[in-house]
């Protein structure tokens, strides 16, 4: 797989690659029925931790002849190369059945950390062709540890049971209405009936002087 790295992409008639005397001009190819309904997966290693920014991917899409660009691409980071324990990358390629010329796939990586990087490729037709793969990074500053086996999620029971309980209250003022005094009434109502009446001998009283 080393003619990935080389720097030289084939042309777009993938035949013209194998077929051709100098090397490093070919495509490196993968057939979906041979593997089970598993990805394409291609490994690389670098000298040191590095920040991705992009990755480069060189694909041929003679799609009447089977081969297509693939239709998705997870890609992975670790700094120790045994667990890749980060979120992965996932890019969703717009499948192109009308140009079959060949085409480079750039895929964001995010200023992603790691010395390892785990490229999956998932099959959109029979075959799938690659030619180059470049990767735009540069030298990680700081310190970095290799990833541990992750640990499984644990439930974390609570030991405390907090119950909200509704207590009567005992202290509560109690209001209470006394009757009203019956005597007081009946003045009360005997009084106006006195001015009442009084108030009628009055005018009665004058109604009689005026027609006199």
């Amino acid at each position: 797989l080393g003619q990935l790295t080389d720097g030289r992409v084939g042309p777009d008639n993938f035949k013209m690659g194998f077929y051709d005397y100098e090397r490093g001009q070919g495509w490196v190819g993968w057939r979906n029925d041979t593997r089970n309904g598993q990805p394409v997966e291609i490994k690389f290693e670098f000298d040191q931790v590095r920040e991705f920014t992009a990755v480069h991917i060189f694909c041929n899409n003679q799609f009447l002849r089977d081969v297509q660009v693939f239709d998705e691409a997870v890609v992975m980071f670790s700094v120790g190369g045994r667990h890749y324990v980060g979120d992965p990358i996932t890019y969703t390629y717009m499948e192109d059945r009308i140009f079959e010329n060949s085409r480079n796939v750039t895929v964001k990586l995010h200023h992603r950390i790691g010395r390892f990087v785990k490229l999956q490729l998932h099959f959109a037709a029979r075959w799938i062709m690659i030619s180059e793969v470049t990767f735009e990074s540069d030298i990680a500053s700081g310190n970095f540890t290799p990833e541990t086996d992750p640990a499984p999620d644990i439930q974390v029971q609570s030991d405390v049971h907090l119950e909200k309980e509704v207590r009567p209250n005992i202290n509560k003022p109690v209001f209470t209405v006394k009757p009203e005094d019956n005597s007081l009434m009946a003045v009360t109502v005997g009084a106006l009936l006195a001015v009442i009446i009084l108030l009628a001998v009055a005018i009665f009283l004058i109604v009689s002087r005026h027609r006199q």
